[in-house]
């Protein structure tokens, strides 16, 4: 015959007892180990949410469109900035601006690095003879610089 579960009006208070005593912890310090870890939890959201702002705003008024994307470890990065971008965050999603400039063959990530700090990736190629070794490359580093510099003042205030 099989056993029946007792209908407990607090059963989750009990499955928080249980989770404590299994951590070695006691009930009191387990609950606020919890609630700190919510926390984090929603200032890091908060925060990720407020670099998502800042790249946009940062990226529209240097003319480099205003989208942010969210990128996560189960995303495949397509370009090699964005590999090393996804390396440097190591985070499960994190907003960020990809541009690929005013080069032919010139990829951008814009993103905050786990201290807060606005950073940038790039990859590239180019050729003899392109206008992207003339001046696309240089107007791309200027405006990157721009970018960034925008991004870690809005971020910071």
């Amino acid at each position: 015959m099989a056993k029946k579960k007792a209908n407990c009006p607090n059963r989750e208070l009990v499955e928080v007892a249980v989770e404590a005593r299994k951590s070695g912890m006691s009930y009191g310090k387990y609950v606020a180990k919890r609630m700190i870890e919510e926390q984090m939890r929603e200032i890091r959201k908060t925060s990720q949410e407020k670099q998502e702002k800042c790249i946009e705003i940062a990226c529209k008024e240097c003319g480099l469109g205003s989208e942010a994307v969210w990128f996560s470890k189960d995303l495949r990065p397509t370009t090699p900035a964005q590999k090393m971008m996804q390396e440097i965050i190591n985070k499960e999603a994190f907003p960020a601006k990809i541009s690929f400039m005013f080069c032919d063959e010139l990829d951008m990530c814009f993103f905050y690095g786990p201290d807060g700090t606005a950073r940038c990736t790039y990859s590239g190629t180019t050729k003899a003879g392109s206008d992207d070794i003339k001046h696309n490359l240089v107007m791309a580093f200027k405006t990157a610089e721009q970018v960034l510099e925008k991004m870690q003042s809005l971020y910071t205030q």
